[in-house]
């Protein structure tokens, strides 16, 4: 039984070791309970990884900081849908041969013509560096194509238009590019509903939105909307799904304050957000021990 402690010893050094190497990404990283989930950035992950994209050797590549590194490639496969497992900076433990992290970075090689041996040497960081900058140039074209083609508004349809309470795609196309021309803030205050492509428009708005009559919004919506990371302000939903909950926490700044009730699950997602608003007069008391950083009492 001496090795399995001595197993379990060590995952733990590596867990605090992980979490002291989360700094050298300059990110907030917020852990559950168990410290087991990490909430993570993907251009953080491009940035730390740009800096070792000179390094000759998968040994020079580990050398900087092996665990950002390894989270930093886990987060990227990550999302390009690739199994990664947990996102813990574990490219393996010492008694097992492989791991889904090495599988997963494996068949990334594999995809991209590389000897798929699953570690993440120089090879492999300069082409996941190569497949984020092919795919954003190519988003970036198609944004800036479909953007030429979309209206640009006066000031003062700008604002008739905020003041609607439904608007066309076409509409929603236009606010969002007059938001972001001209770095504004973008409050819909009258508007009672959205569609689900809407919402794949809305979360454009570089900084703050404001869609403070909607009565509810739908599991696709959330997934869209909590890509404005900014300021989000959906202050007359009434209530959420755990999905919401799952997507909307990722949110920096949310705003929640008609919510009649959430459940402990919910509460523990919402703990994440870098800062809530929501009615103190709704939550258990546990879900006011979850919450405790948001309350103002």
């Amino acid at each position: 039984m001496l090795w399995k402690k001595e197993a379990l010893h060590e995952v733990d050094w590596v867990k605090e070791q992980t979490k002291s190497a989360l700094s050298d990404l300059q990110k907030e990283v917020l852990y559950t309970k168990n410290g087991d989930e990490v909430k993570f950035d993907v251009d953080t992950s491009l940035d730390y990884l740009k800096t070792l994209k000179d390094k000759k050797t998968y040994k020079e590549v580990m050398a900087k900081n092996s665990w950002a590194t390894v989270m930093a490639v886990q987060i990227l496969l990550k999302n390009k849908w690739y199994n990664i497992g947990k996102i813990d900076g574990i490219l393996k433990t010492q008694w097992k041969s492989t791991s889904k992290t090495m599988e997963a970075i494996a068949k990334f090689q594999s995809d991209n013509w590389l000897t798929p041996d699953g570690a993440p040497g120089p090879k492999t960081i300069k082409k996941i560096l190569e497949v984020y900058e092919n795919w954003w140039n190519s988003w970036w074209d198609d944004e800036v194509e479909n953007e030429d083609q979309v209206k640009d508004l006066t000031e003062e349809e700008f604002e008739a238009l905020c003041e609607k309470t439904e608007l066309t795609d076409d509409e929603v196309k236009q606010l969002v590019k007059y938001t972001n021309k001209y770095d504004k803030w973008l409050y819909l205050s009258w508007l009672t509903s959205i569609t689900d492509k809407q919402a794949e428009e809305l979360w454009k708005v570089k900084e703050w939105l404001e869609l403070d009559w909607l009565t509810s919004i739908t599991d696709k919506q959330a997934e869209e909307l909590w890509k404005v990371k900014e300021w989000l302000n959906l202050d007359w939903l009434t209530s959420i799904t755990d999905k919401q909950a799952e997507e909307l926490w990722k949110v920096e700044y949310l705003v929640l304050n008609w919510l009649t009730s959430i459940t402990d699950k919910q509460a523990t997602k919402l703990a994440k957000v870098k800062s809530l608003s929501i009615q103190e007069e709704i939550l258990t008391p546990k879900q006011k021990q979850i919450l405790k950083k948001h309350l103002s009492s």
